[in-house]
């Protein structure tokens, strides 16, 4: 046991067998074995595979609400009351035309 200590100690594939070993023993031969990897990920593709389509409908139970559509009340009072204004404006200009055309006429 200790010259497979230090054999291993320094790097060497060494190991100790007592008795008999079959050959794939001996060279650690593991071509046979199924990874245990690739097991998980079949059993995990197996299992979504058999899902009941009740988490289909779960997952539909909970949609995402649509965007709310944020205005800025400031910005719409500011809108109102610049077209209040060019309102005024207008209002005015057109109560001194009148006023025009009626000196205008005397």
């Amino acid at each position: 046991f200790v010259l497979v200590s230090l054999l291993t100690g320094v790097g060497y594939d060494a190991y100790c067998v007592m008795g008999y070993a079959p050959k794939d023993v001996t060279m650690a031969d593991q071509e046979q074995l199924i990874c245990p990897i690739l097991e998980e990920e079949e059993r995990v593709r197996r299992e979504e595979a058999n899902r009941p389509k009740k988490v289909v409908e779960e997952a539909l139970k909970y949609k995402i609400k649509p965007a709310l559509k944020l205005e800025s009340q400031f910005v719409a009072d500011m809108a109102q009351k610049q077209r209040d204004e060019i309102e005024a404006e207008e209002l005015k200009m057109e109560q001194e035309r009148e006023r025009e055309d009626a000196m205008g006429e005397e």
